[in-house]
């Protein structure tokens, strides 16, 4: 057999047990097996299948277990499974199906989880999914489908009516920025979601909460919209639960692209109130914040931790449905003492990207504090100024000591200098093996290391 004709076994209702589809069958003909309800089993269709026909299937209500439609299948008709309420799992549509055509699906209230069309759907008819309300309500649409057929009858129904006839606000699409499902979401006053993923049949559909925080994110720390893949990995990284609030926040804060933006104190500030805040910053808060970091009292992760905790940034985790977390500022001491060398060193404000170059760089054990300060007094920068012995001396005194030269401990340095009895890097060497400066680092929770 390679074709079962129309109406073959139409409202047979004396067969019972499973229904199998022979493998070799190609094709089941229009009403084939409609109103069989006497089927208690499982479907199974032979993967030679390619045409299911209109209503073949409708009406089997007997019929248990999780219809899996083979990848051969590429024409399904109108009302091919409608009522069949006994069908269970995932509804997984294959690939090669280019229309879903008027009630397919309705009725089918055993589907759960999220509901994929393929890409190549380029046609979705009237009640294709109606009362489908098994379903989670998340549907993703591809780019490649152009129409979505409204009901034009009194009998018809919304193809999306998944809970019946005022399911609207239980409904989510999914799908790409600009595309018909957009607009068709807009008509219809169904939530849309940007989630623009080819053909997201592996991972479940994310919570549209968890998306919006993302997007937010972007919007108020890069000042952008969120680009395709990265969206997809902070939105996974929140919902498996390798992240929390407080983590995405620091990442997008302190990310490379905010970095190179080199904002001043208090463009940081007011990004912070934004982002965490939800609201633009205040005079007198901000005045503060930024009174705290100008004079070196809190460094910029211990202001983003401060924000990052409060009641406000909190409520927004929650109206989100994210989980907050802590913040980590561990490495504030080493934002402290990476600050000490360009401002008593390099005499100058540090440009954010190589300042936390230098952080991450002692965080991540790849430099000690006596390897940092070689690379800063024999940095091109610092070279580039000529700088008397005085001068050198006195820089070395108030950022490898902490303190103003003392007049005869200068005058002994300025003087081995001068005579040639030992050259800058073995002064520096001396200051750096100091105690004063193996003290200043053990405060900071930095090895001091040798030259």
């Amino acid at each position: 057999v390679t074709s079962i004709g129309d109406y073959a076994f139409r409202e047979c209702v004396g067969l019972t047990g499973n229904l199998v589809i022979p493998s070799g069958v190609t094709s089941i003909g229009a009403s084939t097996f409609y109103g069989c309800s006497g089927f208690t089993g499982d479907l199974v269709i032979g993967d030679s299948v390619t045409s299911i026909g209109d209503e073949t299937f409708s009406d089997c209500r007997g019929l248990t277990g999780d219809l899996i439609i083979p990848d051969s299948v590429t024409s399904i008709g109108w009302s091919a499974f409608s009522g069949c309420s006994g069908l269970t799992g995932k509804l997984v549509i294959p690939s090669g199906v280019t229309s879903i055509r008027d009630n397919t699906f309705s009725g089918c209230s055993g589907f759960t989880g999220d509901l994929v069309i393929p890409n190549g759907v380029k046609f979705i008819g009237d009640g294709a999914f109606y009362e489908c309300s098994g379903l989670n309500g998340k549907i993703y649409i591809p780019t490649s489908v152009k129409e979505i057929q409204t009901p034009y009858a009194s009998n018809a129904y919304e193809p999306f009516q998944l809970y019946g006839e005022n399911s609207a606000s239980s409904v989510i699409i999914y799908g790409w920025a600009g595309s018909y499902a957009e607009s068709y979401a807009e008509e219809q006053g169904y939530d849309f979601v940007v989630w623009e993923v080819e053909n997201p049949k592996g991972e479940p559909l994310p919570n549209a909460s968890v998306v919006r925080f993302v997007e937010r994110m972007y919007e108020q720390c890069l000042a952008r919209k969120a680009d395709r893949s990265g969206k997809v990995g902070w939105v996974g990284q929140l919902e498996k639960g390798y992240m929390k609030g407080a983590d995405i926040a620091k990442s997008f804060v302190f990310s490379k692209e905010v970095l190179n933006k080199n904002l001043t104190d208090s463009a940081f500030v007011e990004m912070l109130y934004r982002a965490m805040l939800g609201r633009e910053a205040d005079a007198t808060g901000k005045a503060g914040w930024v009174s705290q970091l100008e004079k070196g009292y809190m460094t910029r992760m211990e202001v983003t931790k401060s924000l990052v905790e409060s009641k406000e940034f909190t409520k927004i985790c929650e109206d989100y449905g994210i989980t907050r977390g802590t913040y980590d500022a561990s490495a504030a001491p080493l934002e402290k003492f990476v600050s000490r060398f360009y401002k008593l060193c390099l005499e100058r404000n540090a440009d954010q990207a190589g300042f936390y170059g230098w952080v991450n760089n002692l965080k991540n054990k790849n430099m000690n504090g006596a390897q940092m300060a070689d690379a800063f007094f024999f940095s091109k920068e610092f070279q580039n100024r000529n700088v008397s012995n005085e001068k050198y001396v006195e820089l070395l005194y108030r950022t490898i000591l902490g303190r103003e030269a003392d007049a005869a401990g200068k005058a002994g340095w300025v003087n081995q200098l001068n005579k040639g009895y030992m050259t800058r890097r073995d002064i520096l060497k001396s200051f750096v093996e100091s105690k004063e400066f193996t003290d200043i680092c053990n405060t900071y929770g930095i090895v001091r290391g040798n030259l």
